[in-house]
């Protein structure tokens, strides 16, 4: 099931790239993005960090057969 998840989640970002970067080209701004914005690429790396984080704590199911969520 990881393995779909993301696929999924790599394959709607480059779908969404695809538009992004073919809306950009026709109103003329795709220059404006010519050189990597380091804070979005952080974003982006702190957003995907997260998102491993919980699929792997809280999703992902143990070795035990468990959830992976913390009983009290």
């Amino acid at each position: 099931m990881r393995g779909s998840f993301y696929g999924a989640l790599v394959f709607h970002n480059c779908m969404a790239l695809i538009g992004i970067v073919s809306s950009l080209a026709e109103t003329g701004q795709l220059e404006t993005y010519q050189q990597p914005l380091v804070s979005l690429l952080a974003t982006a790396l702190v957003g995907l960090t997260i998102l491993v984080g919980v699929e792997r704590l809280f999703i992902t199911p143990t070795r035990s057969g468990e959830t992976g969520v913390p009983t009290a």
